[in-house]
């Protein structure tokens, strides 16, 4: 099993947000400092998710993932990244800057096309990741926008060969 430390950048500094409420946040100071410490401690990949961008749809951190990602390299820890991922061109700028993989979330679901293109021209540097939580009626729904909606998606268990509902 392979473990990634994540980096949450929230408002230009690290943060953890509990069980995804921007309510409830924990600081971790500056993210390329936390990412330097991650590599200095034997991480074999970072996880870098921009929040601001996850809720709003905009990079608003990019600029601060693309350092990681270039101090990350250098070290020779690969970076993936998410959040606010929406379009071919972003996913061309942030490989082109050095991240390693990309992870789609809210767009898996709302331009599955988009992601299938984009994994087929960058094979094996294009994941999804589905964020979910248990709603207080006990569904466990895919989150979308930075845990900000749900997406009227549950999450269940399939056998293998079941047919999708």
């Amino acid at each position: 099993m392979d473990l990634y430390p994540a980096i949450d950048i929230r408002g230009g500094g690290a943060v953890r947000l509990t069980q995804g409420d921007f309510d409830r946040e924990s600081s971790y100071g500056d993210p390329l400092a936390l990412a330097g410490r991650f590599i200095a401690g034997g991480a074999p990949w970072l996880h870098v998710v921009d929040l601001d961008a996850a809720r709003g749809g905009r990079p608003v951190n990019r600029a601060t993932v693309l350092a990681i990602a270039t101090a990350a390299g250098v070290s020779g820890v690969p970076v993936q990244t998410g959040g606010g991922i929406r379009s071919e061109r972003d996913v061309d700028e942030l490989l082109a800057g050095g991240v390693r993989r990309v992870v789609f979330g809210t767009m898996a679901l709302e331009d599955p096309g988009l992601v299938r293109r984009t994994a087929g021209r960058h094979p094996g540097q294009v994941a999804v990741g589905i964020d979910y939580r248990t709603r207080p009626d006990g569904v466990t729904e895919v989150a979308v926008r930075g845990w900000e909606e749900g997406s009227g998606r549950t999450v269940s268990a399939r056998r293998p060969g079941s047919r999708r509902r």
